[in-house]
């Protein structure tokens, strides 16, 4: 296999060309080394190998980096924003929908491609809105980008539906709570006349 003389190679290896090259090929093996060993370089000073990692990360189920990538997911570098939030949509969603919007609507143009890049490879389900807000950017080459990404279908659209419906079902008790003191105010001042 290929793998064990790579892993080698990246325990060894300094260059960060080299590097970010190799972390990113890491990701095409099905080995569970690999996500262990890609772990020290989403810590790494060179951004592009960062990113890259992250890249490779998007092919391994490794829910131990959750936390890491909610930290890497408001790097100030798109693509290390961009690829955290790809992988962190496996395991969390509605938050990376945030990211994602997030990046849609902020006045950075690399941000918005990143988000546009995000909203054509996830289908997030708040595609329809941030869509309809990058093909307004003032930013032509977003447009252009957005303009490209086909629109939700109506399956995609009950799905994101089902989604927000279940979102407002889940239990919030924070919600719950200052529902049930508008409830009680409500009811003390009926009870008042």
């Amino acid at each position: 296999s290929l793998v064990e003389p790579m892993l080698k190679f990246l325990a060894e290896e300094k260059d960060e060309y080299k590097l970010s090259f190799l972390v990113r090929r890491l990701g095409r093996f099905k080995d569970k080394r690999i996500p262990e060993a890609l772990v020290p370089f989403l810590d790494h000073e060179d951004s592009r190998v960062v990113a890259n990692a992250l890249d490779a990360f998007a092919e391994f189920d490794y829910p131990m980096i959750q936390s890491r990538l909610l930290d890497l997911a408001m790097s100030s570098d798109n693509r290390i924003r961009a690829n955290a939030i790809k992988v962190l949509y496996r395991y969390s969603p509605s938050i990376s929908e945030h990211h994602i919007a997030e990046m849609i609507k902020s006045k950075n143009i690399a941000l918005q491609d990143s988000g546009v890049f995000l909203l054509n490879c996830l289908r997030p389900s708040n595609l329809g809105p941030l869509l309809e807000i990058a093909c307004n950017s003032s930013y032509s080459s977003v447009r252009l980008k957005a303009i490209q990404i086909k629109p939700p279908s109506e399956a995609e659209k009950q799905n994101s539906e089902m989604l927000l419906k279940e979102d407002v079902e889940k239990i919030d008790p924070k919600r719950d709570a200052v529902f049930l003191i508008c409830v009680l105010v409500v009811a003390a001042i009926l009870l008042a006349f």
